[in-house]
């Protein structure tokens, strides 16, 4: 986590503890003993402060919008009453002036915010149920945010090369291996025409976005996971005009796709 690469969100102050908070959860990667989080939608907007936008996708508090002051309140008391939450004095100050957090929570809670790259793996199954998969990229090490549909955010450290093989395994969790095959180049209706034909069967189609700090645009890459095989979406420009290219694709191409789109190298 470099001090010039971070980009704290507008109204949101970090103190010096909230650094080494975030510092020990990278620091946690490999050590099963050190339990990182797994918190709930209102949980989050409370930590956070509800007057705060979420760039991550809240699915259970979407539902109750008109109720957010009160559930983010029955989310603080019930961190408060389980030590996960704690009043803070600050200075000479008898009375507590703010809420602290233990460790792993602060950590993660600074890192979301501080990310030098985020990509976001949005998958959407058969029936339409969405799991989103946050991965905050922190020179080396990422923090992962793991969102279901029920609102439940757990979350995880990986090296960043790991990144991409963890995306893949939510994917493709059926371990499709699948064969290349030859490029198609598309036109939106074109595109619609061949998936209602070829695409019947899909069991889920991830889209994958990721950005870095100062970024301009975004890089993208989609795989569709049918029963047999995996097939990879891009878009590209011809002549002015959007065109969509559409391969079927092996698991180690679409993995070698995901992988790029994590480092910045482009699909």
């Amino acid at each position: 986590m470099s001090a010039e690469t971070q980009t704290p969100a507008p109204g949101i102050t970090f103190t010096k503890q909230d650094g080494e908070a975030a510092l020990a959860v990278l620091a946690s990667l490999g050590n099963p003993e050190y339990g990182l989080p797994t918190l709930t939608d209102e949980e989050i907007v409370a930590l956070d402060g509800i007057n705060h936008p979420q760039a991550v996708a809240l699915p259970w508090l979407d539902t109750h919008r008109s109720q957010l002051e009160l559930v983010c309140n029955v989310a603080l008391r019930t961190l408060l009453s389980k030590g996960l939450v704690f009043p803070v004095s600050v200075n000479s100050e008898t009375a507590p002036s703010r809420l602290g957090a233990i460790e792993p929570i602060t950590g993660v809670m600074a890192l979301r915010r501080l990310s030098q790259r985020v990509v976001i793996a949005e998958l959407t199954k058969s029936g339409d149920e969405k799991v989103w998969l946050y991965t905050y990229c922190h020179d080396e090490t990422a923090l992962q945010e793991l969102v279901d549909s029920s609102g439940t955010h757990a979350f995880s450290v990986c090296r960043v090369s790991d990144a991409g093989r963890v995306i893949m395994e939510l994917a493709n969790a059926a371990g499709i291996s699948s064969a290349d095959g030859p490029a198609e180049v598309l036109t939106a209706e074109q595109f619609e025409a061949k998936a209602t034909r070829e695409f019947d069967d899909v069991r889920g189609v991830t889209i994958i976005t990721a950005i870095g700090a100062g970024q301009g645009e975004a890089d993208h890459y989609t795989l569709y996971t049918s029963s047999d095989a995996l097939h990879g979406l891009e878009a590209t420009e011809e002549n002015g005009e959007a065109r969509l290219q559409v391969v079927q694709v092996s698991s180690d191409t679409a993995l070698a796709k995901v992988g790029a789109v994590v480092s910045g190298a482009g699909a």
